[in-house]
């Protein structure tokens, strides 16, 4: 690319089949210091302008980052407005790289949903009983025997316990120095 023409840098969305989808929109968020929303709201666009009239230099250093997070990109010269489809020469060797996949048309059922049976249960041996009726009685609980004559309560304000009295040690500090020899 010569330095005199003039380029712009096209965002052209997230690989439909990339199994990381949202790695990508994550590290597109980040390349872009978008939220979020604004990542899916550029991913729907077929195609966005990211970067107007650059040099080739800078225009491939742009296209090369956002390649870099996973996503589509290209260079366009600034007389084309919009970024060329992909040759169709392109598409198949995608195709047969990814093996041989290959898109349904419009409209298309991909997959024919399977008839589900719904589940028959016996209910015949079950009844129901009269409303505000207890379905489930309780034992009453007794209270525990806990014998308590052995246990006296001292006064008010007596000691419990006598503390054994905290002896300080003494150290001797005489030989160190705060010089830093």
């Amino acid at each position: 690319m010569t330095d005199s023409t003039r380029y712009d840098v096209v965002f052209q969305g997230v690989p439909v089949d990339s199994p990381d989808a949202h790695a990508v929109k994550v590290r597109l968020a980040h390349l872009f210091k978008l939220d979020p929303a604004k990542v899916e709201a550029l991913c729907a666009q077929a195609s966005v302008r990211v970067k107007r009239d650059v040099d080739g230099t800078a225009a491939e250093r742009y296209c090369r980052a956002v390649r870099a997070t996973g996503a589509l990109c290209a260079v366009v010269a600034v007389e084309s407005a919009v970024a060329p489809a992909p040759p169709p020469a392109t598409v198949a060797a995608t195709n047969a790289a990814l093996g041989g996949a290959d898109l349904a048309p419009a409209g298309a059922t991909l997959v024919t949903p399977a008839e589900v049976v719904p589940p028959e249960f016996d209910l015949s041996g079950l009844t129901m009983d009269e409303p505000g009726a207890d379905l489930v009685t309780h034992a009453p609980r007794q209270a525990p025997q806990i014998d308590t004559d052995h246990m006296t309560l001292s006064p008010a304000g007596a000691t419990l316990v006598e503390h054994e009295p905290v002896v300080t040690p003494e150290i001797d500090t005489s030989a160190l120095s705060m010089d830093s020899d």
